[in-house]
């Protein structure tokens, strides 16, 4: 699982988050978190950093041999 969160982002609280990640921790569930200094709720998904750092995340887990 991919999770990003923008750290300035006002929607989504950051405990949510790390509540997640705990959860992910709990269940042995593999997973990548990728905070974004200075995003905001929407700008996390248009950064060019976190877009090319998605497309890896996608590229090693889901591409096939």
């Amino acid at each position: 699982m991919l999770l990003f969160h923008g750290e300035a982002d006002r929607l989504v609280p950051i405990d949510f988050v790390l509540g997640m990640r705990r959860q992910l921790e709990d269940h042995q569930v593999e997973y990548q978190f990728l905070p974004l200094e200075n995003k905001t709720h929407i700008m996390a998904f248009v950064d060019k950093d976190a877009i090319r750092r998605a497309i890896d995340f996608f590229n090693q887990h889901l591409k096939k041999p």
